[in-house]
């Protein structure tokens, strides 16, 4: 039962941490497949590193602050920052 609870609540956050905006999209599909998580595809990471890249070009490059990235797509900073690490972005080489 308590890997179940586990399961659960990493998918609960995986789904915030990849949610834009205010209403939260889960994929169920992701949630088991035989107790074991299920890989995000390659299309979702092309099109959150697209998203990224284009409001980075928008802010020449800037990540923080009033008129940075994470404000025009309400996340927060550090969640932002973590999304870029992860999908091999560099703000300095975008603007």
């Amino acid at each position: 039962m308590a890997g179940n609870i586990r399961e659960l609540e990493n998918f609960i956050e995986r789904s915030v941490i990849l949610t834009h905006g205010t209403a939260l999209q889960a994929r169920v599909s992701e949630l088991s497949n035989n107790g074991k998580s299920t890989p995000l595809g390659g299309a979702h990471e092309a099109n959150e590193r697209g998203e990224i890249v284009r409001v980075l070009k928008l802010t020449n490059g800037r990540v923080a602050g009033p008129e940075g990235a994470a404000v025009r797509m309400n996340i927060k900073r550090t969640t932002l920052i973590s999304r870029m690490k992860k999908l091999g972005i560099d703000p300095r080489k975008v603007s």
